[in-house]
């Protein structure tokens, strides 16, 4: 198996999840040998691994926009989504 997130975890933020100034990779994407190759049926392309970080996902910091209810004590941000970036890859299938 292949980690086709070890390229991602370099740089000013490599990750899709901060705590306090400390980047996080929290979710994965493993290729098998067979995934990889170019016969497979179900291929996957590595070149297309991304952690998705639009404007609108993006808080304060430039951590996640992490949704939180009314009654939180560090604020409400009614209009935030979770607290980690989404993570894509396309298969050729």
């Amino acid at each position: 198996m292949l980690n086709l997130m070890w390229p991602l975890m370099q740089g000013d933020d490599p990750g899709s999840y901060r705590f306090n100034s400390d980047w996080n990779m929290l979710d994965q994407f493993l290729g098998s040998k067979g995934m990889l190759g170019t016969n497979s049926q179900i291929r996957v392309n590595q070149d297309t691994v991304q952690i998705f970080k639009p404007k609108a996902l993006i808080g304060k910091g430039g951590k996640p926009r992490r949704f939180s209810r009314p009654s939180a004590k560090s604020g409400s941000d009614l209009e935030g989504h979770s607290d980690h970036f989404p993570i894509t890859v396309e298969l050729n299938v």
